[in-house]
C-alpha cells in the first residue's frame, strides 16, 4: 500500500533498496554512509554488515550478489580509493543477485577531505552510474538500479552527494518487492582467455544500456522550452538551474554512464546555445565537446566547491542568459569551529601533545579538529588519508635525523587502524624502523559498530613483531607524558594505547 513520508536522501537510499527487494547493506561508519546503513537495518526483515574498510565491504556485497541476494552496498567518495580493486573487478565477475554501489561525493567538503568525482568511477570500471536529483528520483533510481544489474549483470553505481543524502522531501513510498534469492551462481574470469570475453561482453552491455539509456525518457528527460538557451544538467544542479532559468530548454540526464549520445545530439539541435552545469570535475563537458557539441561549460562555472542558484544565475548571466534572481536571502551567520566533544576520550593525549610541541602526523577520524585553533601550536600538524599516519611519520624518520624528527609521533584510532593501519605497522617492523604510535582504542567514531570495538590492540601489534607496547588511560595526562617521554627516546617501533 502507497504512502508518503517525509525523508532524506540518505532514508531514500535504504527505502528503494528495500523496496526493491534487497535485505542486505554493507559499508564502513562515516558521515553519510552510517546514516543510509541506519536506515536500512531499521526497515522490517533487513541486515546491516558493518565492514572494517570499504574493500572488505564491497567484496562481501560481491558475495552475497553471487550467493543469488540483492545487497546494497554505501561507499563515500575517498572509499570508493579503497574499494576499487574489487569494483572494478566486479564488471568483469558479473552479478547474480542485483548490486547496486551508492558512492557518495562531497561537493564543498562538508563531511571528508578532498572533493573528488566519482563519476570517473564509472568510466574507469566500465559500470553504468544514475544520478537523481530528490528523494523521490532516489527511490526510483534504486529500483531501477538493481532491475539494470540483474538485466546486464554488472553492478550499478548511484552517484549522490552530501548535499542530496541530507535534503528532504515527500515521498511516496509503497511495500517491498519479493524478490526470490537466486541459486549460488559463482562465476568471475579463471583465465587470461575468460577476461578477455567477459571484456568483450561488457563493450556490448554497456552499447546496449546507452541504446536503453536513449530511449529512456523517464530517466532522461527532455522539457523543451525556448530554443535560445539549452541546459544539460543531472543531479541536483539541475533544480538550481530550473530554479534561475524556468524558461530554458533541458536536457536532465539521469544516466551518466553510458550517455545517451544520440539523444545529447538531438537536443543540440534544438536551442542556438547550449549550457552544461555540473559540480566538481568537466564530466559531461568533456565528453559532449568530444562529440562535437558546443556548450558553454567550466569557462561560467566553478570547479570546486558546491554550486547554488546564486552560483548557476550568475554563470548563466555571464554568457547572456536572462535568468531569474535566485530566492536566497544574504544572512552573515557567525562561523563555528570545528572541535573535540567535551567528553572527547582523545582530549587528554591531545593536551599532552601540544603541550610538549610534539610533530604529530594524525589520521582521519572524529579526532581531526586537534588540527585547528584555538590551540596554538595546534595538537596535530598534519593529516593525509586513511590510516597513513604511521607510514607517513616512518618516512619522516627515513629523511631526517634531526632531533626534531625524534619528536615525531603518529596517531591512530581504532577503527582506522582496523581500516588500515595494521600493513603500516607492519611495514615499520619489517624494515626495522623507528617509530611511536599512538593507538586511540578508546571508544571514537564507528568503534561501536565495527570489529573495532572487540579487538585485542596489545596482541596484534605482538603479532607483527612489536615488542614496546604500554598502555596509558586516556585522561591520564601525567601518565601519557611520562609514557612519550621515555618511547621517543626509544630505539625502534612503540606502541602506546590509549584505552579505558
Amino acid at each position: 500500500m502507497k504512502s508518503t513520508s517525509l525523508l532524506s536522501g540518505s532514508q531514500a537510499i535504504a527505502r528503494g533498496a528495500y523496496e526493491a527487494g534487497a535485505q542486505h547493506v554493507v559499508g564502513f561508519p562515516g558521515a553519510p554512509v552510517s546514516d543510509i546503513i541506519a536506515a536500512f537495518d531499521a526497515l522490517p526483515d533487513t541486515a546491516a554488515h558493518w565492514s572494517p574498510n570499504e574493500k572488505v565491504g564491497l567484496e562481501v556485497a560481491l558475495g552475497i550478489s553471487q550467493g543469488g541476494a540483492r545487497t546494497l552496498a554505501a561507499l563515500q567518495h575517498i572509499g570508493m580509493n579503497i574499494a576499487a580493486d574489487p569494483l572494478i573487478a566486479s564488471a568483469y565477475s558479473g552479478v547474480n543477485g542485483g548490486l547496486v554501489i551508492a558512492a557518495i561525493d562531497d561537493p564543498g567538503m562538508l563531511s571528508s577531505m578532498n572533493e573528488q568525482d566519482t563519476r570517473h568511477f564509472a568510466r574507469a570500471a566500465k559500470l553504468p552510474m544514475l544520478a537523481p536529483s530528490d528523494p523521490q528520483e532516489t527511490i526510483e533510481f534504486m529500483k531501477l538500479g538493481f532491475s539494470m544489474s540483474e538485466k546486464y549483470d554488472v553492478p550499478v553505481l548511484l552517484r549522490m552527494t552530501t548535499r542530496l543524502c541530507n535534503t528532504r522531501g515527500l515521498c511516496m513510498t509503497g511495500e517491498a518487492a519479493v524478490h526470490a534469492a537466486r541459486n549460488i551462481g559463482l562465476k568471475s574470469p579463471k583465465t587470461v582467455a575468460d577476461g578477455l570475453s567477459r571484456h568483450e561482453a561488457l563493450e556490448k552491455q554497456l552499447a546496449a544500456i546507452e541504446v536503453f539509456s536513449t530511449q529512456a525518457f523517464e530517466i532522461n528527460t527532455i522539457d523543451v522550452g525556448s530554443s535560445d538557451v539549452g541546459i544539460i544538467t543531472s543531479a541536483v544542479p539541475y533544480l538550481y538551474a530550473k530554479e534561475v532559468l524556468p524558461t530554458a530548454s533541458f536536457l536532465k540526464l539521469g544516466i551518466l554512464h553510458p550517455l545517451p549520445h544520440k539523444l545529447i545530439s538531438y537536443f543540440a539541435t534544438l536551442v542556438k546555445r547550449l549550457y552544461v552545469v555540473e559540480e566538481l570535475d568537466p564530466f559531461l563537458e568533456e565528453q559532449i565537446k568530444a562529440m562535437g557539441i558546443t556548450v558553454i561549460g567550466k569557462d561560467a562555472f566553478p570547479r570546486t566547491g558546491e554550486l547554488t542558484p546564486d552560483i548557476v544565475a550568475k554563470g548563466l548571466s555571464t554568457e547572456g542568459a536572462v535568468v531569474t534572481s535566485a530566492l536566497s536571502v544574504p544572512v552573515k551567520l557567525p562561523s563555528r569551529q570545528s572541535n573535540l566533544c567535551l567528553s572527547c576520550a582523545h582530549r587528554g593525549l591531545m593536551n599532552v601533545f601540544q603541550a610538549m610541541n610534539l610533530n604529530v602526523v594524525g589520521d582521519i577520524g572524529c579526532f581531526n579538529p586537534g588540527e585547528l585553533p584555538p590551540a596554538d601550536p595546534e595538537e596535530m600538524d598534519a593529516c593525509f588519508c586513511i590510516g597513513a599516519s604511521m607510514s607517513v611519520a616512518f618516512g619522516l624518520s627515513l629523511a631526517s635525523d634531526a632531533p626534531s624528527a625524534r619528536r615525531t609521533v603518529s596517531v591512530v584510532s581504532g577503527s582506522t587502524f582496523m581500516h588500515s593501519g595494521l600493513p603500516a605497522l607492519a611495514n615499520i617492523v619489517q624494515n626495522s624502523g623507528t617509530a611511536t604510535v599512538c593507538l586511540l582504542a578508546a571508544p571514537s567514531n564507528g568503534d561501536s559498530v565495527v570489529p573495532a570495538s572487540t579487538v585485542d590492540y596489545r596482541m596484534l601489534c605482538e603479532g607483527v613483531g612489536v615488542r614496546r607496547i604500554r598502555t596509558v588511560h586516556p585522561d591520564d595526562e601525567q601518565s601519557i607524558e611520562a609514557a612519550l617521554r621515555e618511547e621517543l627516546d626509544a630505539p625502534g617501533v612503540s606502541v602506546i594505547i590509549s584505552a579505558r
